[in-house]
């Protein structure tokens, strides 16, 4: 089978979870005997064919904003770098496209995708398809509105389109989702990494029940148990806690120390945080040292599976506090492959594989519930065997990129309609 990913972004110039992601699909499905082509826009003077792990990826020129492309950003009409994705695909003749995402690219690619005989699939990795700033976060004082009113996204999207009327945004942020709907109903299968992001979007796109397929995305890469000891009776030892993944407040880290901090000031054992991740937002780490005491705080940049697996070995537990809507939540199983526990929030996906290995929290949005979160760290650090109960129902294997590939194939080979 020929085997087209479009993605927004590819390495060497960028990697999120997105590129992560269709990268291990990508190499597995090479593995299983497909030949796989990597097509993706690339800043100005750096397009061409390269050779990235293996994979060959066709760059195109990703053309400059101008300051008034409201088509452009909102409407995501860019003729010029649909052209170039579709000189790719002549050239390919794929059997299959799979669009990893549309931010960098331009909507009307499914149709004339379709047009060249190929089978059309569409991941949705984020909320982007619902919400120009991808996560349905909205500013302070906007709460999100219901399917098909915009009055309120055009007032939480006007600092990043400014020179244009609240209303000429409501009209615009209208054209997108009937511009939207229309892209993803052409498609020959939709596919959401978890089943709470697949509803979420079904009900913001007013879709049938299981229009999107869910498709968990997996390992990246294969991980091996670490031996982590189990914490001791002795309550001089530490309790260790690991969080890894970016370090923003979205994803709840400010209030992760502050529940920590709480917990460590009534608790007869130290307790102890090491956060893994490139601190994205400025002044964020001095706010954390300055909550800190008397938690032990350890902030690091950015971290290699090495330097994870070493920091899981030394830990009893992971941490995932976030109060975004996740769509998926690689940490999750990345910390339950290496052998660790999870106490996660239950907002998004985080909260769907836990199982019987950890425990799900309120999001801490307000006090009570980071407050829950203090309460169970300190619940934690007095009963060491409850943890040795969550380590021992990890299960024993998670999914990797040869089950997610196996997973995409059926989907690939199905009739299409």
């Amino acid at each position: 089978m020929r085997i087209l990913f479009v993605c927004q972004t590819f390495l060497p110039h960028f990697e999120g979870g997105t590129e992560r992601v269709a990268r291990a699909h990508a190499k597995a499905l090479q593995r299983a005997g497909h030949a796989v082509r990597i097509v993706a826009p690339a800043p100005a003077g750096k397009a061409g064919v390269a050779q990235v792990e293996g994979l060959d990826v066709y760059f195109v020129e990703e053309t400059a904003l101008g300051p008034d492309a409201l088509e452009d950003r909102l409407l995501i009409e860019r003729p010029e770098r649909r052209a170039a994705v579709l000189l790719v695909a002549r050239d390919f003749a794929p059997d299959v496209v799979h669009i990893q995402h549309q931010a960098s690219l331009s909507l009307g690619l499914v149709p004339a995708l379709r047009e060249l005989g190929a089978a059309v699939f569409v991941s949705l990795h984020d909320l982007f398809v619902t919400c120009p700033r991808f996560f349905r976060d909205p500013i302070e004082g906007v709460a999100c509105p219901p399917p098909s009113e915009f009055a309120a996204c055009a007032v939480c999207i006007a600092d990043e389109a400014p020179g244009f009327s609240p209303a000429e945004l409501e009209v615009a942020l209208g054209e997108r989702d009937r511009r939207m709907r229309a892209e993803l109903e052409g498609a020959d299968g939709l596919f959401a990494p978890s089943a709470s992001h697949a509803r979420r979007i079904e009900l913001l796109l007013e879709f049938d029940p299981g229009r999107i397929s869910v498709l968990a995305n997996g390992l990246t890469e294969s991980m091996k148990r670490v031996a982590a000891a189990p914490l001791p009776s002795d309550a001089s030892a530490p309790l260790e806690l690991l969080f890894f993944g970016h370090r923003v407040r979205t994803k709840g880290i400010v209030e992760l120390v502050r529940a920590a901090s709480a917990a460590a000031g009534k608790s007869a054992r130290p307790l102890h945080l090491v956060c893994l991740g490139a601190p994205l937002e400025p002044g964020l780490d001095e706010e954390l040292t300055r909550l800190a005491s008397p938690l032990k705080l350890t902030l690091e940049g950015t971290y290699d599976m090495a330097r994870l697996a070493q920091a899981a070995a030394r830990a009893h537990i992971a941490l995932f506090p976030s109060k975004a809507l996740e769509s998926y939540g690689l940490v999750v199983d990345e910390a339950l492959a290496l052998g660790l526990p999870v106490l996660c929030a239950e907002a998004g996906a985080l909260a769907e594989r836990v199982g019987g290995a950890g425990l799900v929290l309120p999001s801490p949005r307000d006090e009570a519930a980071t407050r829950a979160w203090s309460e169970a760290l300190l619940e934690l650090a007095s009963d060491p065997a409850r943890l040795e109960a969550w380590r021992a129902a990890i299960p024993d294997r998670m999914p990797g990129p040869s089950d997610a590939a196996a997973a995409l194939l059926e989907h690939y080979s199905l009739p299409r309609s």
